[in-house]
């Protein structure tokens, strides 16, 4: 797989063969001239055939001396995003491409395998994260509890109302805002069961005040009810249909 600009995308050993050989063989010119006998003067052959190969291909950019394989590998880089592109014409797919492709597309690799923070990923994760990124059927066709047909790729998950991870992402950022307000010395509960009625929108945490007349978050006084020192602020959720 390739690894830098951050981009994702196949490659074969025999396209990466000539520039892992080309980087190594310029870095290991000095210990060769110390290595072989200095009254004669030696010709690298096959260096300068595989050479002449690389630039036929990918053009003259790169001088034969180059020791780093990041500099021999950006031409086939940008090759093979340009190859991805074309292969895939659809809306959707250069879509996904170009979200692979971006900066912050791969900081997931990058992160420590911690499972106190949530950072270890277990094979299934690993293979749902791989098969969207590159466009793989992940599951077989199903009709999800919202009334939606799913797709093989998979992608219904991510903007499904009803999805797991969306409560799970939901549920952490009420738990993050609760250790917050709790670390301020404000008394905080989160949401109790059955408190407001069905539809009326979903209420996520409770704020308790000792006084009336004291504003706990600025302009929300104004706009959220008070009942007995306590501020109760409503929160309804908007989630994208799919």
């Amino acid at each position: 797989m390739i690894y830098e600009r951050h981009v994702r995308c196949l490659g074969t050993v025999v396209d990466l063969a000539p520039s892992a050989f080309l980087a190594s063989a310029a870095a290991t010119v000095p210990l060769q001239n110390l290595l072989l006998p200095r009254d004669k003067i030696y010709s690298d052959n096959f260096r300068t055939q595989v050479f002449d190969g690389f630039r036929t291909v990918h053009g003259a950019g790169i001088c034969i001396e180059t020791r780093s394989q990041k500099e021999w590998n950006a031409p086939f880089i940008s090759s093979s995003v340009a190859k991805l592109l074309d292969l895939n014409q659809s809306n959707f797919d250069k879509a996904r491409i170009m979200a692979v492709k971006s900066k912050l597309g791969s900081s997931w690799l990058k992160a420590v395998p911690n499972s106190a923070c949530g950072t270890r990923l277990d094979d299934s994760c690993v293979r749902v994260s791989l098969g969207l990124r590159l466009g793989l059927p992940i599951l077989t066709e199903y009709v999800c509890l919202c009334g939606a047909n799913v797709e093989p790729l998979g992608y219904h998950g991510l903007s499904c109302r009803l999805g797991p991870g969306r409560q799970a992402r939901h549920s952490a950022m009420n738990n993050f805002f609760v250790r917050c307000f709790q670390r301020a010395n404000i008394p905080t509960i989160k949401e109790p069961t059955g408190l407001m009625e069905e539809g009326s929108g979903s209420m996520d945490i409770l704020f308790h005040h000792g006084r009336r007349d004291v504003p706990l978050l600025g302009m929300l006084r104004s706009l959220t009810p008070w009942l007995k020192g306590t501020l109760i602020l409503p929160h309804r959720r908007r989630v994208p249909l799919p």
